[in-house]
């Protein structure tokens, strides 16, 4: 189970449950594989691995 505290507003919780967990070398991996819908893109967007570099430095992606 995870738990996501939302700090903005004091005390509100999200809960979900992690059905299937993947792990990949690289986040190029993790897009060939999977549909980009699946990973959280519009069905009219480029799914490009380096967008990954708005959530994590270069460094820790390698």
């Amino acid at each position: 189970m995870i738990f996501v505290l939302r700090i903005w507003k004091r005390g509100e919780k999200l809960t979900c449950s992690v059905e299937n967990m993947y792990r990949y070398a690289s986040f190029g991996q993790l897009y060939a594989a999977h549909d980009k819908i699946s990973i959280g893109y519009a069905a009219d967007d480029v799914a490009d691995p380096n967008d990954m570099l708005a959530y994590y430095s270069q460094e820790l992606i390698d």
